[in-house]
């Protein structure tokens, strides 16, 4: 027909149309494959670093570790959408839905803060009848040493907690380790083992593997230690994962302590006799620990700070070097310390 002319489109340029045409439809702002894993990750990272900083329980990961079907589920949706833009679309926004709500839901659970806040935004949920399927956690009785006082001479302790919560006292009872704790079936049971040799005391103490994760909180997953004999020269080695530890010392004849931290937190009071004569070391890796330190101690500090950050009587100290007072060498009562600090934090104080 005159007036209407017929371009004929060469096999590349109709490829490129198809293309540009498809992306039409293509490209909408949720319809991403990877997203929904994106925001698995992203989630995660947050909530990992809100643990550190003791924002947020541990314990939250217990609760939210029930849940990790669901992503057999969306991935095997995922592969059936996965050709239908629209469909694909609708799942990811599905998913980040229930995501975020299991998220408040594991909120709820393990802070009691936040347990109002969720009831009233979601009225039909009944928090009672998820907690009546909680694990119940299980408590063990500990007591080592019991008349055996003229055969030891010395002590070394080694205690490592994976994950949880320690809490660390002395005292002058007659037992050399008193241990209450409290646990879940297949998580966290406390295993203490002793030699003695040649009038040396060696006490351990792990727990048994993390072979499943409880619907409970993880706070309820506790060791209370109580060191007596506080006359027995003693060495102590604290070993913490990702959980917290509470250090308490006043009486007893300690020797050398050595605390090993990963991403966990501690807090450490010293006080009394039971400063180490034999020096401290400390070790953070993206850790939380805060020391005291009686106030007549003169305390000579060899330090080792990467990206972390090391705190003195609020003084920052940073990089490799020793922080040693005049008086050191003439000071009555003095502490050696050894602190190597990654990517954590490190308070030292005074009182």
């Amino acid at each position: 027909m005159e007036g209407r002319s017929h371009v004929k489109l060469p096999k590349s340029g109709k490829k490129q149309y198809q293309q540009e045409k498809t992306a039409k439809f293509t490209l909408l702002p949720f319809d991403r494959p990877n997203l929904l894993w994106a925001a698995v990750l992203i989630l995660s990272g947050a909530v990992f670093l809100m643990n550190n900083f003791g924002l947020l329980p541990w314990s939250l990961w217990g609760f939210l570790w029930r849940f990790w079907p669901l992503f057999l589920v969306f991935g095997g949706l995922q592969v059936v959408f996965g050709s239908t833009p629209y469909r694909r679309v609708l799942l990811i926004q599905t998913g980040l839905i229930l995501l975020l709500f299991i998220f408040l839901l594991g909120l709820s659970l393990q802070v009691s803060s936040f347990k109002n806040w969720f009831a009233d935004q979601f009225s039909g949920v009944q928090l009672e009848n998820i907690n009546r399927y909680a694990d119940v956690a299980q408590t063990k009785e500990i007591t080592l040493g019991e008349n055996r006082l003229q055969k030891v001479t010395s002590r070394k302790i080694n205690l490592n907690l994976p994950g949880g919560e320690m809490k660390v006292v002395d005292s002058a009872n007659s037992y050399y380790l008193k241990l209450d704790s409290s646990f879940y079936k297949g998580l966290g049971e406390p295993n203490v083992s002793s030699d003695l040799r040649q009038g040396i005391l060696n006490i351990n103490f792990d727990t048994d593997p993390n072979v499943r994760l409880p619907l409970g909180p993880l706070n309820q997953i506790k060791y209370d230690f109580d060191l007596g004999e506080p006359i027995v020269n003693s060495d102590l080695a604290i070993k913490v994962g990702a959980g917290r530890a509470t250090v308490e010392l006043e009486r007893m004849t300690l020797n050398k302590f050595v605390l090993n931290m990963g991403a966990g937190t501690a807090d450490v009071v010293i006080k009394g006799n039971a400063v180490p004569t034999g020096g401290m070391n400390v070790r953070v890796g993206a850790g939380s620990v805060y020391i005291q330190i009686p106030s007549d101690v003169t305390v000579k500090i060899t330090h080792n700070v990467g990206m972390g950050t090391l705190w003195f009587n609020q003084t920052n100290v940073s990089g490799k070097g020793v922080l040693q007072p005049a008086n050191f060498s003439s000071s009555g009562r003095s502490l050696e310390m050894n602190v190597e600090v990654g990517a954590g934090v490190v308070n030292i104080e005074t009182d």
